[in-house]
């Protein structure tokens, strides 16, 4: 049989399967490059686990940041798209072509989800920091009166940085390689939390609850750690925010000290708060 044919065959047979249609409610995972992204695969079976695959279905976009504008325009007027999961690089670059923004998101500048009405406009929304907390909480670590160290300054330390403050953690130690950046986002958060516990670097020999790697070090193959090796042994837990692999070097090296917690959970925890948004979402419109 030929090639194409047999791949016409998977297609039908999977659109026969989950009841695939001009009805079904797409949305869109985007990105450059996605070719690593567990985010469709994940949040495919959460549908299909809600008896939900077919009514909605998630298609992975690879965008460059030069098609952005026209796509999120091209969006506007799809009937059956209601949404997006944005990722890398897209983060901030997306919030000057959307039409509102969520107060949180809004703060960091960093959206990770669109939402798209009925009329056309589109909403962003930041679920990294929320989606980090409920992973953590639901295995078992509290963020309430803890001391965290958060290795970042980025979109995704900010939007970790924000969660944990709104959750009522004791105190948050900022460690970044280029400390301007550090210095600023402590400003912006002493705007929305003027009375939280923030400072810069670690002191010698200085314990603390949790170490979180919210930077880019470590989602590629490099052994490159983003902390040294003897703060980790004075951690009571070391968590990663990226969750391309089970085990980054850090964590593969934390492990001999302390406990650790991949950053899968911090992707499961988030896909759960963004597919609740959007069967929220469909469920307002329809009412």
């Amino acid at each position: 049989m030929p090639r194409i044919q047999l791949l016409n065959n998977k297609i039908e047979r999977f659109m026969r399967l989950y009841q695939v249609d001009g009805a079904t409610k797409i949305i869109a995972l985007i990105g450059d490059s996605i070719t690593t992204a567990q985010i469709p695969t994940r949040l495919n079976k959460m549908l299909a686990e809600q008896s939900k695959l077919g009514e909605y279905l998630i298609i992975p976009w690879h965008v460059s940041a030069a098609g952005l504008a026209d796509t999120l325009q091209a969006l506007r007027s799809m009937q059956n798209f209601i949404g997006a999961i944005v990722t890398a690089p897209h983060k901030t670059q997306v919030l000057q072509h959307l039409d509102e923004v969520a107060p949180d998101a809004e703060s960091i500048q960093v959206v990770n989800v669109i939402t798209r009405c009925v009329e056309g406009k589109l909403a962003g929304w930041n679920y990294d920091g929320a989606g980090f907390v409920r992973g953590l909480e639901q295995q078992g670590h509290q963020v309430r009166q803890k001391k965290f160290v958060l290795i970042g300054a980025g979109g995704a330390a900010a939007s970790v940085a924000f969660a944990l403050l709104s959750r009522g953690c004791a105190e948050l130690i900022l460690y970044n390689r280029n400390p301007n950046k550090a210095k600023s986002l402590i400003e912006q958060l002493y705007a929305h939390f003027p009375k939280a516990k923030l400072r810069l670097g670690l002191a010698e020999n200085e314990a603390m609850d949790v170490i979180i790697n919210a930077s880019a070090i470590g989602i590629d193959s490099t052994s490159e750690l983003p902390i040294d090796e003897v703060v980790l042994q004075r951690a009571g837990l070391v968590a990663e925010c990226i969750a391309t692999k089970e085990k980054t070097a850090l964590l593969t090296l934390a492990e001999k000290y302390t406990e650790i917690h991949s950053g899968i959970h911090m992707l499961v925890g988030q896909l759960e708060l963004i597919c609740d948004l959007f069967l929220s979402t469909q469920a307002s419109a329809q009412a």
